[in-house]
């Protein structure tokens, strides 16, 4: 049985939204990507920008189920996920 409070509701809302990717750390990992590449390490390149691509759509997905479990009158809208300018094109996107 699934029972919250609308405080436990509100709280983990402001969790989920706590765990979003903010530009400065996609920025940081943009350069992290970048010396990957230069010093050759290219496999591991791939899985990093893999990890916080599949992270960032498992963000997303929380936030919008959030939007549809809670009532809209106790949650702002959402804020929105970060470009993915952090992406290097040479790894590839998944």
């Amino acid at each position: 049985m699934d029972i919250c409070s609308p405080g436990e509701e509100l709280a983990l809302v402001e969790h989920v939204r706590g765990m979003a990717s903010s530009q400065r750390l996609l920025e940081e990992v943009k350069r992290l990507l970048m010396a990957l590449l230069l010093l050759g390490h290219t496999d591991v390149a791939k899985r990093v920008q893999a990890s916080l691509d599949h992270f960032q759509a498992t963000q997303k997905a929380a936030q919008e189920s959030m939007q549809e479990d809670v009532p809209s009158q106790s949650v702002d809208a959402p804020e929105k996920i970060p470009a993915v300018s952090w992406k290097v094109a040479i790894l590839g996107s998944h």
